[in-house]
């Protein structure tokens, strides 16, 4: 484990957990039934380690797996992600990068990458790689959110205020509806305290955002 304070590992635990890992299974359904009987047994045996949350247990029997098949997809998936549990972006980069030579990065590869960059303090990349995301599934609040975080971390205040706004007008679930709201809250605060604002003060989204 790193030496990053547990609140900020809890965050990302969370974040990824918003993908329940029945994903990781359905994209694991779509690789080629290549591997050697062992190995699908130790996929198998990872995969319920996921399930319960055994995330340290999990690393190991994935390690065996890529071991035995470099070229699996969802060996190098699965341990990305559960190397993110575990709080070790880097390690966690340098699965995605052999998936990424194997096959084209899904969504979920791509979230996994951001989240995984901002958790090394690569943050420019990490943006890069949530606005990806928010360009393949705009209507995702999921990903829209990521990429405001991400804005903020980089103090870039005007867009995310912007995007923070722009969700709050679209949002059907009202749990996302709240969050836009605090959001937008957020925003406006730093941008009161650095001096940003008379452009956000305009915003008709601000009049009464907690009445939807």
């Amino acid at each position: 484990m790193n030496q990053k304070p547990q609140a900020c590992l809890r965050f990302y635990i969370v974040s990824l957990l918003l993908w329940p890992v029945s994903s990781l299974s359905a994209l694991a359904a779509t690789e080629p039934d290549q591997s050697e009987a062992t190995t699908h047994e130790l996929l198998t045996k990872a995969y319920e380690q996921i399930c319960k949350s055994n995330f340290s247990k999990a690393v190991p029997t994935l390690c065996q797996v890529v071991r035995a098949d470099r070229n699996s997809p969802s060996a190098r998936r699965y341990l990305a992600f559960v190397l993110l549990h575990e709080g070790r972006g880097k390690a966690a980069l340098a699965q995605l990068d052999a998936l990424n030579r194997l096959q084209r990065s899904c969504t979920f590869d791509i979230l996994l990458r951001g989240i995984a960059s901002d958790m090394i303090g690569e943050h420019e990349r990490a943006l890069e790689c949530f606005r990806e995301t928010m360009a393949r599934e705009p209507q995702s609040d999921y990903y829209r959110m990521k990429t405001i975080d991400e804005l903020l971390v980089l103090l870039q205040y005007d867009e995310a205020h912007k995007m923070a706004t722009e969700g709050y007008n679209n949002a059907k679930d009202p749990k996302a509806t709240a969050m836009y709201a605090q959001k937008i809250k957020k925003t406006l605060a730093i941008m009161r305290l650095t001096e940003h604002a008379a452009p956000a003060a305009a915003s008709p989204a601000f009049t009464a955002p907690t009445s939807r």
